[in-house]
């Protein structure tokens, strides 16, 4: 390899910044799969906790259970002020098909540009099945890394 790419890369891997409990968290405004707008941000700040749910493929068998799990959850989340959001790099239409495929409760968040993948460490082009709780205050309370699905 190139004395220039590995320089590169290890710039690359510096400047990368890793996600910790603590970390005031990303909260933009956003459209969900039926292009709804959603600031998370003035969601947060209005009492409620935000957890994002990251998933690889909408209607893959992973993500099926993982998202049936959050319809359960529904009103327990609902009582504890949680409102709970499922993204992936699906485009809108395939997210709309799993809501309606599944009949799930809760919205989806298409991150077709992986910025909150990003913001928010998840890896992978399909992304890693990762869970993040926000506080009312815009603090990232908990992460959950790689959630095995078939094991509750």
């Amino acid at each position: 390899m190139r004395p220039c790419v590995i320089a590169l890369f290890l710039l690359a891997c510096a400047m990368a910044q890793t996600l910790n409990e603590g970390d005031t968290a990303y909260l933009p405004t956003l459209k969900d799969s039926y292009s709804n707008t959603i600031n998370l941000s003035e969601l947060a700040s209005s009492g409620k906790w935000i957890a994002l749910w990251f998933y690889p493929k909408a209607l893959t068998p992973g993500c099926s259970i993982q998202a049936k799990h959050y319809t359960d959850m529904a009103q327990t989340l609902a009582n504890a002020h949680i409102q709970a959001f499922g993204v992936s790099a699906d485009n809108p239409d395939e997210q709309c098909h799993f809501i309606e495929e599944l009949k799930l409760s809760g919205q989806m968040l298409p991150d077709s540009d992986g910025s909150l993948a990003k913001a928010y460490g998840v890896n992978g082009v399909l992304y890693s099945r990762d869970t993040i709780l926000i506080s009312p205050e815009g603090v990232v309370e908990k992460i959950w890394r790689s959630v095995n699905v078939t094991s509750r």
